[in-house]
């Protein structure tokens, strides 16, 4: 079975494609007009708002959360960044699964969580995922449920800078 995404992760995708065309075009701007010289703000504040946004936005939901699952019966194949970097791991490798759910615009949504050596591999979120519940289904009957994990935006962080 294959992971199918939501209306959320096109529009995020065209979100990212908008900041990196700022960053790359307009940023180079405020250095070279001269209608901002003698001004801080746009020059430091500005672009440093808008890369760590890039960032957050690339790190955060593109490489963590917006990725496609395949599933069958021997492995896991994992593919983040549209595709370009791809993972398979074994099914017999696996610990678990946990569920865990966070709140997005006073609404809250559940994701999984796919648990090799105590470390997250894979996030399925209900937010991008189209058939999120038939995901659950197959990871539910290949996987141990390990628990409930509370949503943290300190272990979200640290996710981000980690490269598995």
């Amino acid at each position: 079975m294959k992971t199918k995404f939501t209306l959320l992760y096109y529009s995020l995708t065209i979100v990212i494609i908008a900041f990196v065309y700022i960053v790359f075009s307009l940023v180079p701007k405020l250095f070279t007009d001269p209608y901002y010289d003698g001004t801080i703000f746009p020059k430091i504040f500005l672009p440093s708002i808008v890369i760590f946004a890039l960032f957050f936005l690339t790190m955060g939901e593109l490489k963590n959360k917006c990725i496609q699952l395949y599933i069958d019966n021997n492995k896991l194949e994992i593919k983040r960044f549209w595709g370009l970097q791809e993972r398979i791991i074994k099914n017999s490798v696996i610990d678990g699964w946990k569920l865990s759910h966070q709140t997005y615009n006073h609404t809250q949504r559940e994701f999984i969580l796919i648990i090799r050596n105590n470390k997250t591999v894979a996030t399925i979120s209900q937010s991008y995922h189209k058939n999120y519940f038939e995901i659950k289904f197959q990871i539910e009957n290949k996987f141990e449920y390990l628990g409930y994990e509370k949503f943290s935006y300190i272990k979200d962080f640290k996710e981000m800078l980690m490269w598995h």
